[in-house]
C-alpha cells in the first residue's frame, strides 16, 4: 500500500520558515494558540500547514500569521 504524501502548502512554507526564523516548533506554536483559547494540538498545526486539515480554521490561521507576524 503506498503511503500518501501531503507536501506543504505555500501558506505552509511560509509558516515553516517563520517559525524556523523565530526558533519555534509546531509544539510551541500549539501552546501559543492554546494560551489564546483554540483547543489546537501540534498535529492540527501540522495538517492546517499541510493542507488537510482546516476546512473550518479562518481563525485559527489568521491568529498563526498575528504570532508568526506573516503578512498574506
Amino acid at each position: 500500500m503506498p503511503v500518501i504524501r501531503y507536501p506543504l502548502t505555500p501558506w505552509g512554507k511560509l509558516v515553516t520558515k517563520a517559525m524556523i526564523d523565530r526558533d519555534i516548533n509546531a509544539s510551541a506554536l500549539a501552546a501559543q494558540l492554546r494560551d489564546r483559547g483554540f483547543m489546537t494540538t501540534r498535529t492540527q498545526v501540522i495538517g492546517m500547514m499541510r493542507g488537510y486539515r482546516g476546512a473550518r480554521t479562518e481563525n485559527v490561521k489568521k491568529t498563526i500569521n498575528e504570532i508568526l507576524e506573516i503578512a498574506e
